[in-house]
Parts: structure tokens; C-alpha cells; sequence
């Protein structure tokens, strides 16, 4: 578990429309309006591991420092 879903799971009552806007750096938090209307949040886990290895962002990157 990362630091925002055990921060979620002990301060995460917040109020209707609202959501908590967290420094992972300071822990410093507030609760900010989420007023979405139609809109909904959602969030999906594909399950897709990241293999940076296999993809040619190492190369993007030598590129951009060679630049």
C-alpha cells in the first residue's frame, strides 16, 4: 500500500463534492471542491505491467540529453 491509500484510509471521510488535496512531501492536506456536475472520476487498473526496459523511452532519453 503507497502513502496516499493508507492517508485515504485514515483521513478519507470527506465531505460531499469535495476531495483532499495531499503533499506527499509535508503531509499537509485540505479538502477542495469537486463539484464534477455530469463529469465522474474513474479509475481503472489494467493490470498491464510498465516495461520501460522493452520500450524505447531509454533511448527518447539519450536522445533528449544528447540534445
Amino acid at each position: 500500500m503507497n502513502l496516499m491509500a493508507q492517508f485515504k484510509a485514515i483521513f478519507g471521510d470527506s465531505e460531499a463534492d469535495h476531495a483532499i488535496r495531499l503533499n506527499c512531501d509535508t503531509l499537509q492536506y485540505d479538502q477542495i471542491t469537486s463539484a464534477l456536475g455530469d463529469y465522474r472520476i474513474v479509475i481503472i487498473n489494467t493490470n498491464k505491467k510498465r516495461g520501460l526496459v522493452d520500450s524505447e523511452y531509454n533511448a527518447r532519453r539519450r536522445e533528449c540529453e544528447a540534445a
